[in-house]
C-alpha cells in the first residue's frame, strides 16, 4: 500500500504507518492538536445549528402571536 502512495505522491518522509504515527516523536503533539482542533470545529457547528433551529422556532413563535394579537384586537 505504501508503495501505490510512493508512486501516486512522489517521497514520502516516512517508511509505514507507524513512523506516520509517531512524526518523530513529535506524534502526541500533532495527533492531540489535531484532535482538538477537529472537536473545537464540531463543537462549533452544533453549537450554530442549534442557535439556527432557536432563531426559527422564535421567529415562528413570533409570527404565531402576532397572528392571534391580530384575531384578538381588531
Amino acid at each position: 500500500m505504501f508503495d501505490a502512495i510512493v508512486s501516486a505522491f512522489g517521497s514520502i518522509w516516512w517508511s509505514d504507518w507507524a513512523a506516520l504515527g509517531q512524526m518523530g516523536r513529535h506524534g502526541v503533539y500533532v495527533w492531540s492538536a489535531l484532535g482538538l482542533t477537529a472537536l473545537a470545529l464540531a463543537g462549533e457547528w452544533f453549537a450554530l445549528r442549534r442557535r439556527a433551529q432557536r432563531l426559527t422556532e422564535q421567529r415562528c413563535d413570533d409570527a404565531a402571536d402576532d397572528v392571534s394579537a391580530e384575531r384578538h384586537y381588531p
